[in-house]
């Protein structure tokens, strides 16, 4: 029998988050709740923590909004499954989450049954894929393992593939960056960078006292803040002063 599946749940009103988390009878869905956030840059900074297969989530919150979630989200890990939660029927919302494949957009107030549905017909249907699914050949594996250890060595401005492939995966290098292009459709440097750019953007919007050059040297781009705020304008198209001004929760 399938694991029970992980629920994390997204809400930046706090009655809301813990009345949620406490009434749903998580289990009954085949789910289990492993993390709580308080905003969508919260929940990608535990995501490589809890590893969650389902995102419960507000539409409206501050910082980074549910649609901001699940774009980044699917960026990273796209086998991720969202249930949003909106107090309007705004259907350009909506309209927008469908675009990214999510199917199950709940009106607030939405009670325990309603919430436990949308949880039900995810995990069977996650159930399903995975039946469907052929064996999986070895070489599918370091790929999954490569992710791991990119975000927990994200800091590490030596991060590469040859590093990867020297102290841990014990691999070819080049084998494992045609691998990872053809798993992940992009390059292992633009995933780096990726990941360390959001890195960044949820420093520079949580942390009121953020500083460019101690996020260089914290995310991976050594004692070059200038090269940092290049690559973050290049990336965000913002400069990290822009970012932190329009994004700060306050």
């Amino acid at each position: 029998m399938r694991s029970m599946c992980k629920v994390m749940l997204v809400d930046d009103e706090r009655i809301i988050l813990e009345g949620i988390a406490k009434l749903v009878k998580w289990n009954e869905a085949g789910t289990s709740l492993v993390a709580t956030a308080r905003h969508g840059a919260e929940a990608i900074e535990k995501i490589p923590d809890v590893e969650p297969e389902i995102i419960v989530a507000d539409i409206r919150m501050p910082v980074m909004d549910g649609l901001e979630l699940v774009k980044s989200v699917k960026q990273q890990w796209p086998a991720i499954d969202f249930v949003l939660l909106s107090g309007f029927r705004d259907f350009d919302y909506a309209r927008q989450a469908m675009t990214y494949g999510i199917r199950h957009y709940l009106l607030k107030p939405c009670n325990e049954t309603t919430i436990l549905k949308a949880l039900s017909e995810l995990t069977k249907s996650r159930e399903e894929q995975e039946l469907s699914k052929p064996i999986r050949s070895e070489t599918q594996c370091p790929v999954k393992k490569i992710e791991q250890l990119v975000h927990a060595h994200f800091g590490n401005p030596e991060l590469t593939l040859q590093w990867i492939a020297t102290h841990h995966l014990h691999m070819n290098a080049d084998y494992l960056g045609k691998l990872f292009k053809q798993k992940k459709a992009e390059r292992f440097s633009a995933y780096v960078t990726r990941v360390r750019i959001e890195k960044v953007k949820v420093s520079l919007a949580t942390d009121a006292h953020a500083r460019i050059t101690e996020l260089a040297d914290a995310c991976g781009f050594g004692d070059n803040p200038h090269y940092l705020s290049q690559v973050f304008k290049r990336e965000t198209g913002y400069t990290p002063t822009e970012y932190k001004k329009t994004h700060a929760h306050s």
